[in-house]
């Protein structure tokens, strides 16, 4: 197995499970997982021994958000990150404290934003949060986007020797399950 093949060996477990997730409409543990792949990468490639928030952010800025037209930042990314593993909810310290939008998602053949505001305004403001705070991402959107940010980080890896070595090494210590040899 190659280096590379080593380091990619978890987000190719991560987008089947995805994948499974959202075919059973397991959304919230589809995002959950979305959200630890893009940790697990960015963790891979870091320098440091633990991930924090400007490795998330980087690593989505990146291979996620990269070309892509979106309303949306990496700091956006992490809050709904920390706000869904942590408690479940929208609300994080980062939407609170440092200027994060709030995510909601939704399927893009739901209705227009503009009318999900209308709909909702009332449970916003409710809640203290203003229209302008919300994002909406489309979550089957956000899990194609992984799979294709995945594949740019692949390509960067197979262009950059040293820091793929060092994946490899970090990513041989992610948890991952193999069958054991019969005795």
């Amino acid at each position: 197995m190659t280096e590379l093949d080593r380091v990619m060996r978890g987000p190719m477990e991560d987008t089947r499970a995805i994948a499974l997730l959202l075919h059973a409409k397991l959304e919230s543990q589809a995002l959950s997982i979305i959200y630890m792949a893009i940790d697990r990468a960015a963790w891979v490639i870091s320098e440091k021994e633990e991930i924090d928030k400007n490795d998330f952010i980087a690593w989505a800025q990146k291979f996620l958000i990269a070309d892509n037209e979106v309303d949306f930042s990496g700091l956006d990314l992490w809050a709904a990150r920390c706000g869904l593993l942590h408690t479940g909810a929208a609300e994080s310290r980062d939407y609170r404290k440092n200027g994060a939008n709030l995510i909601y998602y939704k399927v893009k053949a739901e209705m227009a934003e503009e009318k999900v505001l209308t709909l909702i305004g009332e449970w916003l403001a409710e809640l203290g949060v203003t229209p302008e705070r919300v994002r909406f991402v489309d979550y089957f959107w956000l899990a194609h986007e992984l799979i294709e940010a995945l594949q740019r980080f692949e390509a960067w890896l197979g262009n950059e020797p040293e820091i793929c070595a060092r994946a490899a090494v970090k990513a041989d210590r992610q948890i991952s399950f193999h069958p054991l040899p019969r005795e």
